[in-house]
């Protein structure tokens, strides 16, 4: 799992800062919120309450897992297609207002856009390495896991040489540079109880669902207080440089899965990365194409839908595949945290007729 800004997170923080009046008051109100909700976090986890994420079935956590991937892809169509973004916050909503605005595209940013996939699943598909008659010390799959860097590459290169952002595509922009000063998040009073285990409990529920989801997928064992605990320290830590509340990210571990990342170690390697990007190399990233960035997450997301679940219920299991379906459309028309509920208090209402 790897943590950052998540939107989730986001639209929970946004109500509990508004009533500040300032840009500077406003962020000093979320390191604050954020320092409080790692703390309480902290707590849950040395606590062991961590435990009860144990207890969601599986088919609820491939439905939100599914649920993620449609999410995250329906915030990718304005960039890929270069349409104005859809009103709401739901995956449902965010899909069907992107598909209204569909026929309004770009078409130079679509064909882009669908140039970087068809790169992308090349990558991922084709047998270059037998091709290139490469040595078996050199995995197969490093194809596939350089992909989502070379296409971001190429794009950098491609929009400098022949000036693609002059034919409308999109770019990243300005990237501030340097790193951010040291700032007590204790300066500020401490913001209401009841916001900061809020907060604490949206990133959780987010955090914990989609590890025990992805250990699922890999046959591993998570251990929850443990991740609770890395939420928690991140959120405390991350404060006192006003950082914003992280939690664990969809988009940021499917790009991880995607690329091979399977130990701390590819998001120690990140965020080196990320520190010398911001001290030397921010100016390289003003000319990535959106529409690039776009492409790469609904790829990465792409490999995270649970077909093999679905078809293995609808051989199997009708009535799985019913629930399945109850649980997919409860986080899709509510949102994935709150579905996620939804479709906790559903099985075991379920469980209690059955």
């Amino acid at each position: 799992v790897v943590i950052g800004p998540v939107a989730l997170v986001s639209t929970t923080l946004a109500p509990m800062i508004a009533s500040e009046t300032t840009e500077a008051d406003k962020l000093a109100a979320a390191s604050s919120l954020m320092f409080w909700s790692g703390v309480s976090t902290c707590v849950l986890g040395l606590s062991g309450l961590g435990g009860l994420v144990e207890r969601v079935p599986k088919d609820i956590l491939s439905a939100f897992v599914t649920c993620c991937a449609f999410n995250i892809a329906g915030t990718q169509i304005p960039s890929v297609l270069k349409v104005a973004k859809p009103h709401g916050h739901t995956p449902l909503q965010m899909i069907l207002g992107a598909l209204q605005n569909a026929p309004d595209f770009h078409s130079f940013t679509a064909s882009f856009s669908a140039l970087t996939f068809a790169f992308l699943v090349a990558l991922k598909r084709l047998p270059l390495h037998a091709m290139l008659n490469l040595p078996s010390s050199i995995p197969s799959s490093i194809f596939g896991s350089l992909g989502p860097f070379l296409a971001m590459v190429l794009g950098i290169v491609c929009n400098q040489k022949f000036d693609l952002s002059g034919r409308g595509l999109a770019e990243v922009g300005v990237v501030p540079s340097g790193l951010p000063s040291i700032v007590s998040p204790l300066q500020r009073p401490p913001p209401s109880i009841k916001d900061a285990l809020v907060l604490s409990f949206v990133a959780l529920t987010e955090t914990l669902a989609m590890g025990k989801a992805l250990a699922e997928r890999s046959n591993q064992k998570l251990d929850t207080s443990q991740e609770i605990l890395a939420v928690g320290a991140a959120n405390v830590a991350g404060s006192a440089f006003q950082s914003y509340a992280v939690a664990g990210s969809f988009s940021r571990s499917a790009v991880n899965v995607v690329t091979g990342g399977s130990s701390q170690l590819s998001s120690i390697v990140t965020a080196g990365a990320v520190v010398l990007t911001l001290l030397f190399f921010t100016g390289c990233f003003e000319r990535v194409p959106k529409a690039v960035l776009g492409s790469i997450l609904i790829y990465a997301v792409s490999g995270l839908v649970d077909v093999k679940r679905v078809k293995k219920l609808a051989s199997d299991d009708k009535q799985g595949l019913a629930e399945w379906l109850v649980f997919f459309g409860l986080m899709m028309a509510l949102g994935p945290a709150e579905g996620l509920v939804a479709s906790v208090a559903v099985d075991a209402a379920l469980g209690l007729v059955g």
